[in-house]
């Protein structure tokens, strides 16, 4: 049973060089929401199994978990890094689908600055939608013998008792927000970074720098006055 069931997932994205970074996410569930994900009531599993950790592992996560039955709330936490947006993109599509949650990023460099925007949209209203309109999980409800507006109500009473926490990082920028499963409307936040190419431009400044020094150095030898003339004669010849 879901009723009073209780999860907070946090998830920040970290912006780090152009369109790469890092994905850090974490599911926190107390006692009643770790026994529904578990089964507890019908055929027991431990949260490994039920997350399925290592296909996780697999798609190149990072993945922690601490399966309590103690009382304490039980804790799934997922690390991955990304080269780019698509790379983002299929991180994020194991956490949701994407009509649920999705990225968008635009990186933009030119001769001085280095350009960065990173905006997440969510919709947690499809989520709710994909339980409650999905022809599988009606087959799958009839069959239990479950009467759907009892399934609904446990949806619903999920949806409203789960938070999600996003947060983006993008250089010194930082955005956080915060999304309620029962909220019907897309959400999206966004991080800019602009900054200048610091060391594209060092790099030039020594360059300069050093052919300036050159012409210097080159310019001083051509008018440094000579001891000897290549054309003097040695002394006593004729």
């Amino acid at each position: 049973m879901l009723g009073g069931c209780k999860a907070q997932s946090d998830l920040t994205i970290t912006l780090q060089d152009k369109s790469s970074g890092t994905v850090n996410f974490s599911l926190e569930l107390d006692e009643p929401a770790a026994s529904a994900v578990r089964s507890d009531s019908f055929n027991s599993r431990n949260l490994v199994q039920a997350f399925d950790t290592k296909e996780l592992e697999d798609a190149g996560f990072k993945v922690k978990v601490s399966d309590n039955k103690n009382g304490d709330p039980s804790i799934v936490e997922l690390k991955a890094e990304f080269e780019n947006e698509n790379q983002l993109k299929n991180i994020l599509a194991y956490l949701a689908p994407r009509e649920v949650l999705d990225v968008k990023m635009i990186s933009n460099s030119s001769l001085m600055r280095d350009a960065q925007e990173l905006t997440v949209e969510i919709d947690v209203s499809k989520l709710r939608k994909s339980y409650l309109e999905n022809d599988d999980v009606k087959k799958a409800i009839e069959e239990s013998g479950i009467e759907f507006s009892e399934f609904e109500d446990l949806i619903n009473e999920a949806m409203s008792s789960t938070t999600l926490n996003v947060k983006l990082i993008s250089g010194s920028e930082m955005k956080s927000g915060q999304v309620k499963g029962d909220q019907t409307t897309k959400e999206s936040l966004s991080v800019e970074n602009n900054s200048l190419r610091t060391r594209y431009l060092l790099s030039m400044g020594f360059a300069i720098l050093a052919i300036a020094l050159g012409i210097a150095l080159f310019w001083r030898v051509r008018r440094t006055p000579r001891l000897l003339s290549t054309n003097r004669k040695d002394v006593g010849e004729k």
